[in-house]
């Protein structure tokens, strides 16, 4: 069972590894994200050299996967109300508002109950559980760029290959090779820790963070507009005055 903990970008895990311990797996952290895991690692007593330096890794931990899910997402959520999901390789879905791991493991020994039946009984598995705040009624709505935001990721991965995707669903990053000089660039998401080193685009063969940007965007369309910037029209982009659209 992996147990998945709803953070900014769904970038914390949870899975079995084996005898009572479980692989706490993170990327791409928040400050906050930072701060719960940090937390949760203090208590006990272990520490990740991955966290400190860069916020991406994994680490074991002597917990089995509910016990670590449900203590790590109450550093990540303090004193929120949550809800509590498991889904079942059957498709079948149990959601609580009772305390995940009391709840989890009376709900395994009641399938696990012995059943009158001439048909030994077939274990049903649990293969995902997450935890959630509990929804609030009231405003603000979602801003237009939340909205314009998620449907411009999902057209940016339309124009990515297969590794810029996978950089980009697992850091909000990608690299591209500019046409006219060879020169790898890092395209970085505003709304990413990382563009406070790197900012939206930094050049890889220098080591330069160039002044480029497009807030009047949503975040993912902006870097896909400077994919098809540096793929495609590289110098005139690079020449282009500041503050101004290349011609």
């Amino acid at each position: 069972m992996i147990y998945h903990l709803c953070s900014h970008f769904g970038d914390i895990e949870v899975e079995d590894a084996g005898e009572g311990k479980a692989r706490v797996r993170f990327f791409r952290l928040t400050p906050m994200e930072r701060e719960a895991l940090d937390a949760y690692l203090g208590s006990l007593e272990l520490e990740s050299l991955s966290l400190r330096r860069s916020g991406e890794g994994d680490i074991t931990v002597p917990q089995g996967v509910a016990e670590a899910g449900s203590a790590l997402g109450a550093h990540l959520h303090g004193k929120k109300a949550l809800l509590s999901a498991v889904r079942f390789r059957s498709g079948e879905v149990k959601v609580t508002r009772y305390p995940f791991l009391e709840w989890f493991r009376g709900l395994m020994c009641r399938r696990g109950d012995p059943v009158e039946t001439t048909t030994p009984p077939v274990a049903d598995e649990a293969v995902a559980a997450v935890q959630t705040p509990v929804p609030v009624r009231g405003c603000p709505a979602p801003t237009p760029t939340d909205l314009r935001e998620a449907r411009a990721a999902a057209v940016v991965r339309k124009f990515l290959t297969g590794q810029q995707a996978a950089d980009f669903d697992r850091r909000r990053a990608f690299l591209a090779t500019g046409c006219d000089t060879g020169t790898l660039y890092r395209l970085t998401s505003r709304w990413t820790e990382d563009v406070t080193r790197y900012g939206v685009l930094y050049n890889m063969n220098t080591g330069e963070r160039l002044c480029a940007s497009s807030t009047d965007l949503p975040p993912s369309e902006e870097i896909l507009s400077m994919l098809f910037a540096v793929e495609h029209f590289e110098r005139r982009f690079l020449r282009s005055g500041h503050g101004t659209p290349f011609q």
